[in-house]
């Protein structure tokens, strides 16, 4: 779910409110979620408010309608992309004997630059660039100008963090990612986090996430192309093994779990396929376009809008 603007979770629940009694346990940070929705377009407001969860970019919605979107029982998660930026990898640095900020330029030491060619690598499919969660300085950003950005000036009360399968493709940023989401965490102890995905350090985040989501467990979008597709017979069979694993890791640890699937409004085919497997698994899932501009598909399988 590449779209490097924050974005936002909504999720309604009494879950955040400490525990009344010495002694009692401390409620969950994320409750169960029934219905909910990604939606990166704006307006709709009342149409939203219908689920429980919801994903929306915070330039389409202030602090205000945040705060109308939460008057019923909800709890906003803003979106952070941690494995990749789509932020030009160039610096300005004052320059000592001009003192122009543009005499000099410099490339932040958290690009991932495999090559070692001074050129920072890049995501094929969405143009963004890789950045390596071991960074210390990658690090402070997030932790002191990322995070309380989303929390403190949209009025989030959490976050969805997006791109953690960078540590796939890098494994050698894995320890860092999860030195990151743990950082994140302590910071925030009773802050709401779901991940995107991230599968192969998931096990070592049980405990300091409160979900995860399933993109494209069905289907897939191709932003050169723009259309969707049902995974191919193998990829099916992955993603079952994969859902059968973290499913068993909800089971163990009260993890909540999402299936994102991604379609043409107009490819029935596409859509059946995505909406028949999602109700098989009985997770909560969200249906919707490549760019995700246009209302989904709830949970009833009606579209609400176009």
């Amino acid at each position: 779910m590449r779209k490097y603007v924050i974005a936002a979770f909504i999720l309604g629940g009494p879950w955040l409110m400490p525990a009344i009694f010495a002694g009692q346990p401390e409620p969950p940070r994320l409750g169960p979620i029934v219905r909910y929705a990604c939606y990166y377009g704006n307006g709709h407001e009342k149409e939203l408010a219908r689920f429980d969860l919801l994903i929306v970019q915070p330039e389409h919605y202030d602090a205000k309608a945040v705060k109308l979107l939460k008057q019923g029982r909800a709890v906003v998660l803003g979106y952070l992309s941690i494995g990749e930026t789509d932020v030009a990898p160039v610096e300005p640095v004052q320059s000592p004997s001009t003192g122009s900020a543009e005499t000099l330029r410099r490339i932040p030491p958290y690009y991932l630059n495999r090559k070692g060619d001074g050129r920072p690598d890049r995501n094929g499919e969405w143009g963004s660039y890789f950045v390596d969660a071991n960074s210390l300085e990658w690090k402070a950003r997030v932790l002191d100008h990322l995070v309380p950005d989303i929390i403190e000036r949209h009025g989030m009360d959490g976050l969805f963090l997006d791109t953690v399968d960078t540590a796939e493709v890098y494994p050698e940023t894995a320890a860092g990612m999860v030195a990151l989401i743990v950082a994140i965490r302590d910071r925030y102890p009773r802050m709401p986090i779901v991940v995107n995905r991230g599968f192969t350090v998931l096990d070592r985040l049980l405990g300091t996430v409160d979900g995860v989501m399933f993109e494209c467990y069905t289907s897939k979008y191709d932003p050169t192309t723009k259309q969707s597709r049902v995974l191919r017979p193998e990829e099916l069979e992955s993603a079952d093994q994969t859902l059968k694993k973290v499913v068993e890791q909800r089971q163990a640890t009260g993890l909540r779990v999402l299936l994102l699937d991604y379609v043409d409004p107009k490819d029935k085919s596409v859509r059946d396929a995505a909406v028949a497997r999602a109700r098989k698994t009985g997770l909560p899932y969200s249906i919707t376009n490549g760019t995700l501009d246009k209302l989904p598909v709830d949970s009833t399988c009606t579209v609400l809008s176009r």
